[in-house]
C-alpha cells in the first residue's frame, strides 16, 4: 500500500459556507478543498491504496459523497493523480515567477517599444493613469513604487499614442 495524491476538480460553482459540509465527508484524508482558477470546486485528497487505479476510484468515490452533500450531482472535469513522493518533489520546486517592472523597468519598456524617451519618473506617472492600468495593473505596491506585470507593458505600449509632443516618426536627429 502507498499514498497517492488526487485532485478532483467537478463542475459546480459551491458557495464557500458549503465546503464546510464537504470536509465532512472527507475527514481521514488530508484534504483540501478549493475553487479552481475557473470557478469550479476542487479537492486534494490523500488516498492509501495499492494501485493508481484504486487510488483514482476511491478518490472519486469518496470526493462524489462530499460534491453531493455540499451541492448536489455534478460532473468530473479533471482527476490527477500522483504519488506522494512525486507531489513532495513538485512542492519542492522553485515556483517561477513572471517578469516584473518598476519604474525604471517600465520606462526603459515604454522607450524600446515606441522609439520615445520616457524618463522613470514620467513612466511612475504613466502607470498610475486608468488607461495604463486597464492594461497593466499593478500587482504590488514597494517602497520604491508601484510593480506590474512587463508582458502587459509590452501590450500596453502597443496601443499607447498619447504622448505629448512629437510622434517618433516626426523626430528630427
Amino acid at each position: 500500500m502507498r499514498w497517492w495524491s488526487v485532485y478532483v476538480e467537478y463542475d459546480a460553482r459551491v458557495p464557500d459556507d458549503a465546503h464546510d459540509t464537504a470536509a465532512d465527508h472527507l475527514t481521514g484524508h488530508h484534504a483540501a478543498i478549493s475553487t479552481a482558477p475557473n470557478g469550479n470546486f476542487s479537492v486534494r485528497l490523500m488516498v492509501e491504496a495499492p494501485t493508481v487505479e484504486r487510488a483514482t476510484s476511491d478518490a472519486l468515490a469518496t470526493t462524489d459523497r462530499a460534491i453531493l452533500a455540499a451541492h448536489g450531482r455534478a460532473a468530473v472535469v479533471g482527476v490527477e493523480v500522483m504519488t506522494e513522493e512525486e507531489l513532495d518533489r513538485r512542492n519542492n520546486e522553485p515556483v517561477p515567477l513572471p517578469e516584473l517592472a518598476g519604474r525604471a523597468e517600465v520606462a526603459k519598456i515604454l522607450s524600446k517599444e515606441t522609439g520615445r524617451t520616457v524618463s522613470p519618473t514620467r513612466a511612475g506617472q504613466i502607470m498610475r493613469t486608468q488607461r495604463f492600468q486597464e492594461h497593466a495593473p499593478i500587482v504590488a505596491e514597494l517602497a520604491a513604487g508601484p510593480v506590474v506585470l512587463a508582458f502587459q507593458v509590452r501590450r500596453f505600449a502597443e496601443v499607447w499614442d498619447t504622448l505629448p509632443g512629437p510622434k517618433p516618426e516626426h523626430t528630427t536627429d
